[in-house]
């Protein structure tokens, strides 16, 4: 069950979760003068459970549908873990690819574009990268993405024709000092493939 301040209680059954809501986080509440809206809850049936779907009778909580997720601290929860990481990590993808569409309009240096995938791009991925592996088509199209726009002389986004920098004719040689700074870039792929 998920709470909307981002509380997981974790139990056995309904009837368990509805002993926890009655005892535990109603004298919570009541300790600290916070209402509980049971309705809002969601719950999410896992093993023999996962067949609750709608609102339970004995704990007021709405479960979600077989193959739906609930999210806690961003990080989605369902009983279908590939579906879930797919339409996460393409939702991410689109806005890395939309971050960078708006970063390639400023002309950066190798350095700048390097810290704008760090500090900017990488860290879109890593939060949830960090709980949930990237399914590897599109940790191969992340990689693509961040790693064209460092190099900045291909397109960046599939689909698209007309290069970053027009006048880049040849390929980008990296100074010595910056290849350490640049090393993640180009072998961070099995530090997303793993979770943590």
């Amino acid at each position: 069950m998920h709470q909307h301040a981002d509380t997981s209680i974790h139990a056995r059954s309904t009837t368990d979760a509805q002993v926890i809501l009655d005892t535990s986080v109603d004298v919570h509440c009541a300790a600290t003068g916070s209402k509980l809206q049971r309705g809002k809850s969601q719950g999410l049936g896992l093993g023999s459970l996962s067949t609750l779907s709608g609102p339970d009778a004995a704990t007021g909580v709405i479960f979600t549908a077989q193959g739906a997720s609930v999210k806690h601290l961003g990080i989605p929860l369902s009983n279908e873990p590939a579906d879930a990481a797919t339409a996460l990590f393409t939702a991410i993808l689109q806005k890395v690819e939309a971050r960078i569409a708006r970063w390639s309009g400023f002309r950066l240096s190798l350095l700048g574009r390097a810290y704008v995938a760090k500090q900017v791009l990488a860290s879109m991925v890593t939060y949830h990268a960090t709980f949930i592996p990237v399914p590897e088509h599109l940790l191969a199209r992340l990689c693509r993405a961040i790693q064209t726009f460092v190099a900045a002389i291909r397109p960046v986004i599939s689909g698209t024709q007309a290069p970053l920098f027009p006048h880049a004719r040849r390929p980008v040689s990296v100074p010595r000092r910056t290849a350490a700074l640049l090393w993640w870039i180009f072998d961070h792929r099995s530090r997303l493939s793993k979770p943590r």
